[in-house]
């Protein structure tokens, strides 16, 4: 087994679809909105936005640049499928 941690693949948000699911991204974009309750914020790009978990990536401590809406943000992480359903705007 290798030490050496995965890759990250650089993806724009327009570009993902269910083949994504499970893979390491690199994702840009600006946040939105975050909820500290459940640790989501909203990554807007463009017209695409995903809803991106952080609470276990994120100290209570270091929350405070949260509050800054539309910062430009990247996120690193594996794609899943949201398990609620959620009503998709277009």
């Amino acid at each position: 087994m290798s030490v050496l941690p995965d890759n990250a693949m650089p993806t724009r948000l327009a570009s993902i679809d269910d083949s994504f699911l499970g893979q390491k991204l690199l994702l840009a974009g600006r946040m939105l909105a975050y909820d500290s309750t459940t640790g989501f914020f909203i990554l807007l790009d463009k017209d695409d936005a995903l809803l991106v978990d952080i609470a276990l990536c994120l100290d209570r401590a270091a929350e405070a640049w949260l509050q800054d809406s539309f910062r430009s943000i990247h996120v690193v992480g594996h794609l899943e499928q949201c398990s609620a359903s959620i009503a998709r705007a277009r």
